[in-house]
């Protein structure tokens, strides 16, 4: 009987411990889940869908588009999934071209505590940068070294509640830009 009685007390210790490290363990994940959830609030701002127009430089040539935009929180807001469409009209022709052609997801990274932003382009482009959050404004960029220069978007509501963003590049390390884009965008749906 009392090895039967201490291997209920084992037991009884076992499972006392164990509840600690699972309560513990259950703390950390609460925390986790708290930390992901204030970070991805930060893009509330532009969760729905969003149309518009813009121009981009490509080359030499200054192309005017129209665009739609749409981000939508899923997995209970876990990620924000971003497609873009952006058209022209080829002034000859007529006929429309697909200039913008991009999808994105914009996810809690939890060792580094930052949002990631992993884009795809339909050109084959793709990247993974780690964009900087201030209030109601998202600014991310990337190097493409091939032709020693650096990239960077801004995105943000301005003064009429519109989508506002820019793109610029810089061929001296960030010291000086030169604006290679720009959209506004109205929202159609929240």
């Amino acid at each position: 009987m009392k090895v039967f009685g201490k291997m209920i007390l084992a037991s009884i210790c076992f499972a006392l411990g164990a509840s600690g490290v699972f309560a513990q363990e259950m703390e950390k994940t609460a925390a986790k889940e708290t930390a992901r959830a204030a970070a991805m609030k930060k893009l509330d701002f532009l969760i729905g869908d969003w149309e518009g127009s813009g121009w981009i430089i490509i080359g030499r040539e200054r192309k005017n588009f129209t665009v739609r935009e749409s981000l939508q929180t899923k997995l209970d807001g876990q990620i924000i999934v971003v497609e873009g469409i952006g058209k022209t009209v080829d002034e000859k022709t007529g006929a429309e071209k697909i200039v913008h052609n991009a999808y994105g997801v914009f996810s809690y990274d939890d060792e580094s505590g930052k949002i990631r932003f992993r884009y795809f382009k339909e050109n084959g482009q793709a990247g993974e940068v780690t964009p900087e959050f201030f209030d109601k404004k998202v600014v991310w960029g990337f190097d493409v070294p091939e032709n020693k220069v650096t990239v960077r978007f801004t995105e943000k509501t301005n003064e009429k509640g519109n989508w506002q963003e820019i793109g610029e590049v810089s061929r001296d390390g960030g010291k000086t830009w030169f604006q290679f884009f720009e959209m506004e965008l109205s929202r159609v749906k929240q």
